[in-house]
């Protein structure tokens, strides 16, 4: 079961957006459990197949870097197996 969390979306805070490529996410109940999925989708919803890493910061902080992308608005994609977060995010 997938659940959107949207009472709780205010608690879900993305930096560095406009970025050059690295994304800065904190969002407690999301980042605190292992094994997170990040899939960068373009305006239409398709995934993009570009290299993305992740690395934790804090209990609840990591930076999704993210390489070898055209400047454009993109919708961010985290998922941690129960948890899914869309979030729309500029790249420069």
């Amino acid at each position: 079961m997938i659940s959107t969390l949207k009472p709780h979306i205010d608690d879900f805070h993305v930096s560095s957006n406009a970025s050059r490529g690295i994304i800065r996410v904190r969002y407690p109940r999301l980042c605190t459990r292992s094994g997170l999925e990040v899939d960068l989708l373009d305006a239409n919803g398709v995934v993009m197949e570009v290299p993305i890493r992740v690395i934790k910061h804090e209990d609840d902080v990591v930076d999704i870097v993210i390489s070898n992308t055209i400047p454009g608005i993109y919708l961010l994609k985290i998922y941690d197996g129960k948890t899914c977060i869309i979030k729309r995010i500029i790249l420069q």
